[in-house]
């Protein structure tokens, strides 16, 4: 090998090794941003009654057929002891769609009500898409489940997120999908919110 060779090679692998190097805090940066924007609050109470809202007007708590792939698969769980059988397309009031309260300290109560059997999965996450937590019920008539927000490294104090949900029938998987912003709030008198958002 020449002389000059061993150098230059050297000074070749130095040079790669800080490209990569600078590569890694780029993709770092990016997974740091969010992927949603998590911003306008339907605010309903206890007893589920609407009060108010905080933040830009939105679509929330409606149905979509505008979710993009990354949400869409959110949805691609399968709960243990929960399936599609006996499940069938059914009607469903986006009216019912919403928890209550919002915001909340540590629960919320989904209240549905279905006219023949349905899957419900229901995922929480934050502004980056990371899954907090997931869900899923099957049932017709009345529905009611609770999520638990306890864990609070999880789920700190003024934490906005996000909940997906989606509907799915026997061959007719996630007909209808759809979300809503949700706020923890657990500094707040009960009933006051204003604390609750900057």
């Amino acid at each position: 090998m020449k002389p000059l060779t061993k150098p230059v090679i050297l000074i070749s692998a130095f040079f790669i090794l800080m490209m990569a190097a600078a590569c890694k805090k780029d993709s770092d940066k990016n997974n740091d941003k969010a992927a949603i924007v998590i911003e306008g609050f339907k605010m309903k109470d206890v007893a589920g009654n609407d009060f108010g809202r905080y933040g830009p007007e939105d679509n929330d708590w409606t149905f979509k057929n505008t979710l993009n792939a990354r949400e869409m698969a959110l949805f691609d769980f399968v709960p243990a002891g929960v399936n599609l059988n006996n499940t069938v397309e059914t009607a469903i009031s986006d009216y019912s769609l919403m928890p209550s309260p919002n915001p909340c300290t540590y629960d919320q109560y989904f209240q549905l009500s279905l006219a023949d059997s349905v899957l419900v999965k229901v995922v929480v996450v934050n502004n980056k898409l990371d899954v907090l937590q997931r869900t899923a019920v099957k049932g017709k008539g009345y529905l009611g489940f609770r999520l638990f927000y306890g864990d609070t490294l999880q789920f700190p104090d003024k934490s906005s997120l996000r909940v997906y949900y989606s509907f799915s029938a026997q061959n007719k998987e996630n007909y209808k999908t759809g979300y809503g912003d949700i706020k923890i709030c657990r500094g707040g008198i009960y009933g006051v919110v204003s604390s609750c958002f900057p």
